[in-house]
C-alpha cells in the first residue's frame, strides 16, 4: 500500500522542553494501535508523521512535557483529531 506524510502543528506552551504526538487508528489509544512522536524543543510548534497508511483515518493528541532534574514532566493531552490520509 503507499504510504504517505501528515503535517501536524499545535500552539506552542511556555516552558515546556518538548511534545509527544500520539497517533493511532484507534479512537481508544490502544498500545497495538498507537505510535508515538517525541519532538525535542519547546519552541517547535509542528513536525511530520511519516509512515501513514494511505486511506486510513488516525486519531492524533499532543501532550507537552518539561524536564526536571532528568525526569519527563508531562501536561495534559490535547482533544483528539481526525485525521484522513489521502
Amino acid at each position: 500500500k503507499k504510504k504517505t506524510v501528515a503535517e501536524i502543528g499545535w500552539l506552542r506552551i511556555s516552558g515546556a522542553s518538548g511534545y509527544v504526538v500520539e497517533y493511532s487508528t484507534s479512537k481508544k489509544f490502544t498500545k497495538k494501535t498507537t505510535k508515538n512522536a517525541v519532538v525535542n524543543g519547546g519552541k517547535t510548534k509542528e513536525t511530520t508523521l511519516t509512515g501513514l497508511k494511505s486511506g486510513k483515518k488516525y486519531y492524533v493528541r499532543v501532550k507537552a512535557f518539561k524536564t526536571e532534574n532528568n525526569k519527563a514532566v508531562y501536561g495534559n493531552v490535547s482533544d483528539v483529531k481526525t485525521l484522513r490520509v489521502k
